[in-house]
């Protein structure tokens, strides 16, 4: 390997472990509010879509999506930094998008047994850890004075 390609590997390895230098994003109160808005209509209109197609492969295609719209909101959240009395909540709550879309993955399996396998697998996801730890997060902002739009509904 010459030289140069060992720079360039090393550069490539460095940039990865540091996360490429990326630092979260200061944002403003109303830049955040605006955010969890966004972010709260997109789940909402992701998440109604489950249970509108019965058959297993896009009922399943439906939950994947939504777990996809889970996870890249956890990944947004993470990337921002909000006002200081938003921090705390801001990182309760994008973990518990992640893991809310963990915690979806039985639904997907309960579906290929049956529908009502399926809809008692998303009543236990709707009631898990994460969703519970999403919701008091939620709250949490509301009483610090956030206005999060729909995420309030999820």
């Amino acid at each position: 390997m010459s030289r140069a390609s060992l720079v360039v590997v090393v550069a490539a390895l460095a940039l990865v472990a540091t996360g490429c230098g990326s630092k979260p994003k200061p944002v403003t109160k109303a830049q955040y509010e605006q955010q969890l808005q966004r972010l709260g209509d997109d789940l909402v209109n992701a998440g109604s879509q489950i249970g509108q197609h019965l058959d297993i492969a896009s009922f399943n295609q439906d939950v994947e999506n939504f777990q996809g719209r889970l996870n890249a909101a956890s990944k947004e959240l993470k990337d921002v930094q909000p006002p200081a009395n938003a921090q705390e909540p801001n990182k309760r709550l994008a973990d518990a998008f992640h893991d809310l879309a963990d915690a979806l993955e039985p639904v997907k399996d309960a579906r290929r047994q049956s529908l009502p396998k399926a809809a008692k697998a998303f009543a236990v996801a709707r009631a898990s850890a994460p969703a519970r730890q999403g919701r008091a997060a939620v709250r949490q902002l509301q009483r610090r004075g956030y206005d999060v739009g729909q995420t309030a509904s999820l």
